[in-house]
């Protein structure tokens, strides 16, 4: 099991000790039928960087068609974590462009999550436009699950 997946598995038991999830790949699924969709950061060595995802193309349709869907990022541990409404996947990724083809035919978004004065904001490649997101840090609450 890859680190992060065994942390947030047991972090969200320390919270919700009430709400067994079950781990399916990249998706931990809760009993109501709601799937937290997690991404890890891949941590690089870049000044200003905290973290860099990617986001497919085909997982993004599927957050946005299914409201029991949620997007979460992790940054570095479970306890550091962004809950990111479907309302705002949308909003963040729905240029056509943000998805460039790769060579193995799948189509892919890559971006960034970095601090600035002590607030974390969201910047997808190719793109000027920056998303505040410390809003959504450790906001397990906007799940139904788990308000």
């Amino acid at each position: 099991m890859i680190k992060w997946r065994e942390d947030l598995t047991i972090h969200l038991r320390k919270l919700y000790p009430n709400v067994p999830a079950k781990l399916i790949k990249r998706r931990l699924h809760l009993p109501s039928g709601t799937i937290l969709y997690v991404r890890s950061a891949v941590q690089q060595n870049h000044p200003h960087a905290e973290g860099f995802y990617n986001l497919g193309e085909s997982a993004y349709l599927k957050l946005l068609a299914n409201s029991k869907l949620h997007f979460v990022l992790l940054l570095g541990r479970a306890d550091n974590a962004f809950i990111i409404p479907q309302s705002m996947v949308k909003k963040t990724f729905q240029k056509k462009r943000v998805f460039r083809k790769r060579k193995d035919v799948s189509k892919e978004c890559h971006f960034v999550v970095w601090k600035k004065q002590n607030r974390h904001v969201l910047k997808v490649n190719q793109s000027k436009v920056k998303h505040e997101i410390e809003g959504y840090r450790n906001r397990w609450d906007l799940i139904n699950d788990f308000s």
